[in-house]
C-alpha cells in the first residue's frame, strides 16, 4: 500500500515570540514539543497531529531562523534501528519572509501539522498494513548566528526532545 505522507507547518499565534525562557528544571534541549504524546485524529482529508514545540535559544549570540510566513524550515524525525530518519519533510522554500530572531535566553513557539493520507487520498480508516506511528523528534533544517557573516548554528542547538505520535 502506498502511503503519501504530507507535512504542513503552521505557525501558532507566538504567544510569548521572545519572552523570557521557561523556569522548569527539565530543559534538555533547546526544542521542546509541548506534550510527550500526540495522537493521530481523522479529520475527513486523512489523519493529522498538531505538534507545538518552544525554541530556547541556548547561546550567548542571537540566532536567525529563515522561513516562509513564520513556517520555519525543519523536518520531523522517525526514530528507527539504524537512528533518526527523516519522516516528514515539508520543504519551505517556496518563500522568504524576514527571520524570526531569538536574542539569547529568549524563546519563540510554534507548531507543525503532521499528515498521513492513506494511499493519497482522504478518509477515516485506518488501514491494517499502514506503519503504525512511534517515537519522532523536530529537527531545524536552517538557522544561522546574526551578524558576522551568518554563520550556521550548532545542530545540537537545533534538535527537540522525543516524542510519540499515537493512533
Amino acid at each position: 500500500m502506498t502511503i503519501r505522507t504530507i507535512v504542513t507547518l503552521t505557525t501558532a499565534a507566538l504567544i510569548g515570540a521572545c519572552s523570557d525562557g521557561p523556569t522548569e528544571p527539565d530543559w534538555a534541549t533547546p526544542i521542546r514539543s509541548d506534550a510527550g504524546t500526540y495522537t493521530l485524529s481523522s479529520s475527513g482529508f486523512g489523519f493529522r497531529a498538531i505538534v507545538g514545540f518552544t525554541f530556547r535559544n541556548p547561546t550567548s549570540r542571537t540566532i536567525h531562523f529563515p522561513n516562509c510566513n513564520r513556517a520555519m524550515r525543519l523536518v520531523v524525525e522517525r526514530e528507527t534501528e539504524v537512528g533518526w530518519l527523516t519522516a516528514f519533510d515539508p520543504g519551505g522554500d517556496d518563500c522568504v519572509s524576514s527571520p524570526i530572531g531569538v536574542e539569547p535566553g529568549q524563546r519563540t513557539s510554534n507548531e507543525v501539522w503532521v499528515w498521513l493520507h492513506p494511499n493519497g487520498s482522504g478518509g477515516s480508516d485506518w488501514p491494517d498494513d499502514m506503519e503504525p506511528p512511534g517515537t519522532y523528534r523536530i529537527r531545524v533544517t536552517s538557522a544561522v548566528y546574526a551578524g558576522g557573516g551568518d554563520s550556521p548554528v550548532e545542530s545540537e542547538h537545533l534538535v527537540s526532545n522525543t516524542f510519540e505520535i499515537v493512533r
